[in-house]
């Protein structure tokens, strides 16, 4: 759109105005009358609109067009969000047109790269940029974007970048092929999911990649559901928060999506600063009250003020070694309640299925077996909140602790520790290596100090790993 400036007595810096159409000295009308005149003068800018300052003076944004204009060189500045500024001359001849066209240069854009592979090495338009995580200055446009680690199969694609953008792309190791799969932890969020007798089947757990399982009060266990690079359509019920359930959703900068929470939960909330949804973004369906709220990712999404850049947290992703420990089934009970849980491996998938009080756990909505790739045995203290008339639990999340990893069939053992509740938990093998995990979800147990675990190898006799 075209702006055509004619205020008159537009006071301009330098000691000049705007006089009828025309720009000139802070003059006599006698000496005015004798001044040359130039213009028509129209300055236009690429990107369109950046604001237009004439000896200091604002002339709104571009294309401007002035009528005539007092002879003379003047300063000119224009000025457009994302781009440096443009400074220079302008001179304006007396009795000629003048079309001053500015293109402003643009910012680089800042594209950063995180992966759950160690060793992934990232291209930039076919230049070796260095290996995951990094952050990289670019020029915007069209960038072709290549990563590699080895024993994976590659990803490539060209994107569109922005002047100033930032964009973070992650990639966790996929799929039976172990290929780079691009996903962003920023669109991730964490569910709270009930889990009484009345709330099952829950719906949505497949579609995590990462789930917690732990005690609250009362003798049952609640989930925690991190949806890190993949959605869900429908997820719950949605029950309240605790506060170790708000840590570990911390460790991942997973905003928490809950209906209410204890008291702790609320002062842990504050403590962290963590993103969350609290009694918003769900909708009630026909099954009983309280277990009647759902809610999904997209919902969640939408109601979130700040969307910060989630992680995988500790997790680490790859070719599992395999040992001689196998574990092609195990089961354990969660606390004094008669509350079993049992996994076994399908060997044509290699996904483990979930079955509580040998009863096999299924999605609501699908109707397809609760699966998990990989599944995580943490043993933690847990003691009772003193003076809480509600017998909520409290489990200590820092320190170090025993950990059993079970995928594809064996077992390793492994250790965990987590030096404060800002930091991210860490997993060890006996020999102090990184824990290497099998692409795909994950399932977390979180169970007290002294839970048996019995697992089962080919020949169905059981192996006890007891903390």
């Amino acid at each position: 759109m075209t702006t055509s400036v004619v205020a008159l007595g537009l006071a301009l810096a330098g000691g000049t105005e705007l006089v009828g159409a025309t720009l000139a000295p802070r003059v006599t009308l006698k000496s005015l009358a004798a001044a040359p005149i130039g213009g028509p003068l129209r300055i236009e800018s690429s990107p369109p609109g950046a604001a237009i300052f004439l000896d200091g003076r604002t002339l709104g944004p571009a294309p401007v067009s002035i009528p005539s204009i007092t002879a003379g060189t003047y300063r000119l500045r224009l000025m457009a969000e994302n781009y440096f500024d443009w400074d220079g001359d302008l001179v304006v001849p007396a009795g000629t047109p003048v079309v001053r066209s500015v293109v402003l240069p643009p910012r680089p854009a800042e594209i950063a790269v995180n992966s759950t592979v160690k060793g992934t090495g990232v291209w930039i338009d076919g230049r070796d940029i260095g290996e995951a995580p990094l952050s990289h200055e670019t020029e915007p446009g069209n960038r072709t974007i290549r990563v590699e680690a080895d024993g994976f199969n590659g990803w490539e694609e060209q994107l569109t970048v922005q002047p100033n953008e930032q964009r973070t792309l992650y990639f966790v190791a996929s799929g039976p092929n172990l290929n780079l799969v691009y996903g962003d932890p920023s669109s991730g969020v964490a569910v709270m999911i009930d889990n009484q007798e009345d709330a099952r089947p829950q719906t949505g757990l497949n579609d995590a990649d990462v789930v917690y399982e732990a005690l609250v009060e009362g003798g049952i266990t609640r989930y925690l559901a991190l949806f890190l690079t993949r959605s869900s359509d429908v997820v719950g019920p949605v029950r309240s928060a605790r506060h170790y359930f708000v840590n570990w959703a911390n460790e991942y900068r997973a905003p928490l999506m809950h209906i209410g929470a204890s008291p702790q939960g609320y002062d842990a909330l504050a403590a962290t600063g963590l993103a969350n949804v609290d009694g918003r973004a769900f909708y009630r369906t026909t099954r009983p009250a309280p277990h009647n709220a759902y809610t999904s990712t997209a919902l969640v999404q939408s109601s979130l003020r700040i969307r910060p850049s989630g992680t995988f947290g500790g997790l680490r992703f790859g070719e599992p070694e395999r040992t001689e420990r196998e574990a092609v089934r195990l089961q354990f009970k969660y606390g004094a309640s008669n509350y079993r849980v049992e996994w076994a491996l399908n060997t044509s998938t290699g996904l483990y299925a979930r079955s509580v009080n040998g009863k096999a756990v299924l999605d609501a909505a699908s109707g397809e077996a609760v699966t998990a790739t990989n599944i995580l045995v943490m043993w933690m203290n847990s003691s009772l909140i003193p003076d809480d008339d509600a017998g909520r639990l409290d489990f200590r999340q820092t320190g170090n602790g025993q950990l059993l990893s079970i995928t594809g069939g064996f077992a390793t053992d492994a250790q965990w520790s987590r030096s404060s509740l800002r930091a991210v938990s860490e997993y060890r093998d006996k020999q102090g290596r990184a824990l290497v995990l099998a692409p795909g979800n994950t399932w977390i147990q979180v169970v007290p100090v002294g839970t048996r675990v019995d697992l089962f190898g080919d020949d169905a006799d059981p192996d006890r790993g007891t903390n």
